[in-house]
């Protein structure tokens, strides 16, 4: 084995506990109680009219729902105002972002442009809602009501016939995916929505529903007469037309039925021991791949589809082999694929099909329930792009699962990137806005000029999430392919040229497998997904076209570090409501010429998706200290915590770059140049927030992170020795246990 420099591991010893920043200073506001209540009467009112003309079945337990929009300053999750929901009898059920021109102003708000704020949907009793308003003109509640009060911009009622519902000529039935806010533990929201929709004729299938936190998704089949009625429900969060599953567009699209011939590799996979999960169309009866291949079909999934093994086959090829090269040996897989089959001949094919999107989402969620997988597959999803200001139930289901932590998931952001980018149909495709996820777009080439293949959906992802895709891997062109597996008969493999972020995505999965295969279980996933982020390329892209760039395609630009540089990898748990403070490791003494580092943190969360705008119920505030050997009389200028993670590196307005939302986003990438002389023992100090319902809250478990910090120091070629060297009793380097000869996605012409 060649004597390499290889990952330096075990940073999380050198990690020890910090104080933790304060509650919000005292800020100037906007408006002052009496100003919001004359303001806002008349605004109630019209809240008070719209809810008594809701149908009394429509009112569970005879509660409704308005939308209460605060100024937006308060932003943060200190200043939710749950004194004033309390003392009046309500309740938040969920929020989202909202654009408003606020009528007053404080120093960093302006008013001539439309502002992020929060709308929180409230909901109470109609009898309670109107006593309030009876008594609003002479109301003085307790101070600090009213200073909650204080905090509002505007009322106003749920704009309930706003369903995303497109009917079309003729057509008598619509299949509806419908949200509902739901109270966890109390049924009564639920038991009065069927009663509503059989009141109206509806038919619903309760059994396909997913519930995640305090919001429910559900089938509808519906007369497209009586759309407007649903959406007069309360509870109701959103009503829109099913989509198909993205396959119904071609996730995934051939280049030519010619195929060429390939050899395949007589060996086992490089670690047996380590199985990974793919959830797609089965594979065909001849395909030759048990040595490296389980196939099982999903609970409740019915006749298979040829073309949806064709599908399944060529994600399964790119899993093991990554693109193949004609007329040459495919490469030795890595690992065992479980190939679940969770798709049959019916899926995408009928139109009052209620049992597609939701039940091939409970085919995947029974198996990952039952199973656990270090890594999973997915190339599939419905085929709409993301929303800012809902949360698909793909996404939610899927994120939760991974929110413990221990699962890398990558997800396709889908192939409608050439679609109209105005309207927004070229965003990425859900479940690849997970924040848990790692999303994979398709770059065109791997060679020098690379960009994002054209088909390959864009970002933004919503905020948090905003840098999505996340990566990029290459997927294959018109000119120059993808190759994957064809069918195999007989003793002759062949392959065919195909493209599409449906097999850029396993050959990234294929990438991270390579590293655990390589240094063993002790590398989380939150590693493997920090690795392939923090060593992705961007050449310059734009983050919306390829997220923080190109993966590597060679193994050793993964985990081999080049002279003059280290780089570090920290795993470990953030603990509830606590600081860490994580050193930087550096060479003792006085760094000559200048240095970088580039640092990159993950961490999964737990999500609220009834909440878009206070998605993850973790957030991390780094804060950077270039030196904390002298003290801070010394009259050092560099002393002082300085920025490294900005706002700006994510948000493009002024007024999200007021908001300060990145220390909600649980994946941080940045790169910073140092004189080496302003440098002693370096610092980041972590700061573990939480947040609960959009509000704060302690946190009753650990959190899952990984981080990986690189230094380089062009003017010291043996850095990578002296750090080592000065850590010689903490820091490990990472030796492998298999050696693998992995590039990852070149590709022949």
């Amino acid at each position: 084995m060649a004597d390499r420099n290889y990952l330096i591991g075990h940073g999380e010893r050198l990690v020890s506990s910090v104080g933790i920043p304060s509650g919000p200073m005292d800020k100037k506001h906007p408006y002052t109680f009496d100003d919001v209540r004359r303001h806002t009467l008349p605004q109630w009112k019209e809240v008070l009219v719209d809810i008594k003309s809701l149908p009394t079945l429509a009112c569970p337990q005879d509660e409704a729902v308005f939308s209460l929009v605060l100024h937006p300053t308060y932003l943060a999750m200190s200043y939710f105002p749950r004194n004033f929901l309390k003392y009046s009898l309500l309740r938040s059920v969920g929020s989202r972002a909202a654009k408003v021109i606020p009528r007053g102003t404080t120093r960093k708000i302006v008013t001539n442009q439309p502002q992020l704020a929060p709308e929180l949907f409230i909901a109470g009793e109609r009898d309670a809602i109107a006593q309030m308003v009876r008594e609003l003109p002479n109301w003085n509640p307790p101070e600090q009501v009213k200073t909650d009060f204080a905090e509002i911009e505007l009322i106003r009622p749920l704009d309930l016939s706003r369903s995303k519902v497109k009917k079309r000529v003729g057509q008598t039935e619509i299949a509806l995916e419908v949200g509902l806010h739901l109270d966890p533990g109390n049924n009564q929201i639920l038991e009065s929505f069927e009663a509503y929709l059989k009141s109206l004729g509806v038919k619903a299938n309760f059994d396909q529903m997913f519930q995640v936190s305090g919001l429910c998704f559900l089938p509808v089949l519906a007369p497209s007469n009586v759309v407007d009625q649903i959406s007069k429900f309360a509870f109701l969060r959103v009503v829109r037309e099913m989509p198909r599953l993205s396959l119904n567009s071609p996730i995934l699209r051939t280049v030519s039925r010619k195929t060429v011939p390939v050899t395949l590799p007589d060996l086992a996979p490089l670690d047996p021991e380590l199985r990974v999960a793919a959830f797609d169309g089965g594979l065909p009866a001849e395909h030759k791949l048990d040595r490296w291949v389980s196939t099982f079909d999903a609970p409740g999934v019915g006749k298979a589809s040829p073309v949806f093994q064709s599908h399944g086959l060529a994600v399964t090829s790119a899993l093991l082999f990554g693109p193949l090269r004609p007329n040459e040996m495919a490469a030795q897989p890595v690992c065992h694929v479980d190939h679940w089959r969770v798709l049959d001949e019916t899926d995408g094919t009928d139109e009052d099909d209620l049992g597609n999107l939701f039940g091939v989402l409970h085919r995947i969620k029974s198996v990952l329930d039952s199973s656990t997988y270090p890594a999973v597959s997915l190339a599939l999803g419905p085929a709409i792009p993301v929303e800012d200001d809902e949360v698909h139930a793909w996404t939610s289901v899927l994120d939760q699962y991974l929110s413990d932590g221990r699962t890398l998931l990558t997800a396709a952001v889908g192939n409608d990137g050439d679609a109209d980018d105005d309207l927004g149909l070229n965003r990425i495709q859900p479940p690849s806005d997970a924040v848990n996820a790692l999303a994979v777009g398709a770059s065109d080439s791997l060679q020098a000029g690379w960009k994002r293949a054209a088909y390959s959906c864009k970002g933004a992802g919503r905020q948090p999430g905003a840098i999505k895709p996340d990566v990029v891997t290459f997927g294959g062109t018109d000119e120059e392919p993808f190759h994957v597996l064809a069918a195999v008969k007989g003793n002759q493999p062949s392959a065919r040229g195909t493209l599409g972020t449906s097999v850029a995505a396993p050959t990234t999965l294929r990438s991270g497998m390579a590293i655990r295969a390589h240094f063993g279980p002790d590398i989380s996933a939150m590693a493997l997904k920090a690795l392939l982020i923090h060593h992705a390329e961007a050449n310059g892209h734009h983050a919306r076209e390829v997220g923080w760039g190109l993966v590597p395609d060679d193994l050793s630009d993964l985990v081999v570090c080049g002279a003059g540089e280290a780089h570090i990898l920290f795993q470990g748990r953030l603990s509830p409501g606590s600081g860490m403070r994580m050193p930087v490791p550096m060479p003792a003494g006085i760094l000559p010429g200048m240095v970088t580092i580039r640092s990159t943190i993950c961490y999964a969360t737990e999500i609220d998706p009834h909440h878009p705008l206070a998605y993850t119920q973790a957030g991390l505030l780094p804060t950077f200290r270039p030196n904390t050997v002298d003290p801070p009389d010394s009259g050092k200028t560099y002393h002082s915590p300085k920025p490294f993670y900005k706002t700006a590196d994510y948000w493009a307005s002024e007024a999200e770059l007021r908001q300060g939302s990145h220390k909600w986003e649980n994946v941080l990438r940045k790169q910073k140049q140092f004189q080496g002389k302003t440098l002693r023992d370096p610092v980041f100090d972590l700061h573990h927030f939480s947040r609960d319902n959009g509000k704060g809250a302690p946190r009753s478990a650990n959190v899952h992170y990984a981080a990986v910090v690189t230094i380089r120091i062009p003017k010291m070629p043996d850095v990578y020795n002296a750090i080592l060297r000065r850590y010689r009793t903490q820091l490990e380097v990472l030796r492998p246990r298999h050696e693998v000869p992995i590039r990852a996605g070149r590709a022949g012409r």
